[in-house]
């Protein structure tokens, strides 16, 4: 009879083995899917958004000269009254405001979608530098539906060095924290409650991320279980109980370690302990901003007065989509020459033909010819030229793009971009020898 108890026991535990690993693959799966869909989602905003931002950016520009010439006085740094007017009472500054907000608005389309495209790519395998802080903050944005009628979000953040992670899956620690927090606050108490975010390095120099809510606290007999796969204090249907123990299984596979410390009523503190990022070449890769070969600008700055540059340039800009090379184009050509096509092989039939040009602003994915094979062909017919090519794109989310970029050594510009950082890019690009 022992015996059959103990085989039951042994079957019983291996069924349990077998459903969790089954549900981890079933999960594994579907955020694999969602990473794939929200990539190209984030593509294809991308690809629109930049033209909305270049062309806003070009008529702030024109408006606010032609307000300038008009004598019309304005302040601030986006020119703009916070009072109860909204500014000079001129029909031009009027619309000068609308496309002020409407710049604000793009900005923040801008910031959802990069926050979006960092979360979800499936570079699972691939680890360097990562500022922790900087993770918060692009968690505390995807997350700020969960808490804006919850709490208030403090930052604590001291200077911390990168940790040695992988972008997406920390991301993805740090976003399950802060939604967890959040959901433990009740609705409509925001001005009484916190949820606070802290960065600092601890004795061992070890980075110590820690995620403080002010909520109702766990009680002690889950936080003895609340890393164990397919645990859940939540109602049924609100949870399957694993968040946390993907949690725990990515700090440990950073070679870290996340505690928790709780009281019924008071809240609860998440702590997430790395190693930070100790090689010469992660340092000077988090220096840079990117751990890849392609340097990197990402468009982030505002719009604003582009510097004066060297005598008119030739510019040749390849992208498919018609509104965006116009776009681009309407904001060079004050000072460049430039020319525009919607296809690589045509660009490069001209460049075949003796034509040459000082920046060639390319797009990574288009239907015809590809610019990674563009790329590839400019090192056969026009060596020199390569050197000139800056590449855009909405997001590398094919593998072949993402080895290419890895592997090249070429400007990378990412969509949706400014006026301020096109225009500064390209003057760079002609001024190099």
């Amino acid at each position: 009879l022992a015996v059959a108890r103990e085989r039951a026991a042994r079957d019983a535990a291996s069924r349990q083995a077998l459903a969790q690993t089954q549900a981890r693959l079933v999960l594994a799966g579907r955020m694999a899917s969602v990473g794939t869909l929200a990539a190209g989602v984030a593509h294809e905003i991308n690809n629109p958004l930049a033209f909305v931002i270049t062309n806003v950016d070009a008529a702030l520009r024109r408006i606010g000269a032609m307000e300038r010439r008009n004598g019309a006085p304005r302040t601030g740094p986006w020119a703009r009254s916070h009072g109860d007017g909204r500014g000079p009472s001129s029909e031009l500054s009027e619309v000068l405001s609308l496309l002020e907000d409407a710049r604000e608005g793009a900005e923040r389309v801008r910031l959802i979608v990069r926050d979006l495209h960092s979360f979800s790519r499936a570079e699972e395998d691939r680890r360097g530098p990562v500022d922790p802080r900087r993770v918060l903050d692009s968690c505390v944005h995807m997350a700020m539906n969960e808490i804006r009628h919850r709490a208030r979000v403090v930052r604590s953040f001291q200077e911390v060095p990168p940790v040695e992670a992988n972008e997406p899956r920390l991301a993805q620690v740090f976003l399950n924290l802060i939604v967890n927090a959040a959901q433990a606050i009740p609705e409509g108490l925001a001005a009484q409650n916190v949820i606070e975010l802290s960065t600092r390095c601890d004795a061992a120099a070890w980075v110590v991320v820690e995620v403080r809510d002010t909520g109702a606290g766990i009680a002690p007999e889950s936080l003895e279980r609340i890393f164990e796969p397919f645990y859940t204090s939540k109602e049924e249907g609100e949870g399957l109980g694993l968040g946390l123990a993907i949690c725990h299984a990515i700090v440990a596979a950073l070679g870290g370690r996340i505690e928790v410390e709780s009281r019924r009523g008071q809240g609860s503190t998440f702590r997430v302990v790395l190693p930070a990022a100790t090689s010469a070449e992660a340092l000077a890769a988090a220096d840079a901003g990117s751990g890849a070969s392609s340097e990197l600008r990402d468009g982030s700055g505002l719009a604003g007065a582009a510097p004066q540059a060297a005598p008119r340039q030739r510019v040749l800009i390849i992208d498919d989509e018609p509104l965006l090379t116009r776009a681009i184009a309407g904001t060079l050509e004050p000072r460049h020459e430039t020319t525009a096509t919607a296809s690589a092989r045509d660009a490069l039939t001209r460049i075949r033909a003796g034509e040459r040009y000082d920046a060639i602003l390319c797009d990574l994915m288009m239907p015809d010819m590809t610019g990674m094979d563009f790329y590839a062909s400019l090192a056969e017919h026009a060596p020199e030229q390569q050197r000139r090519v800056v590449f855009l794109t909405g997001g590398a989310f094919t593998e072949r793009s993402k080895s290419f970029l890895q592997r090249v050594n070429a400007r990378l510009l990412l969509k949706p971009f400014d006026a301020a950082t096109l225009l500064s890019l390209v003057d760079e690009v002609v001024a190099a020898p």
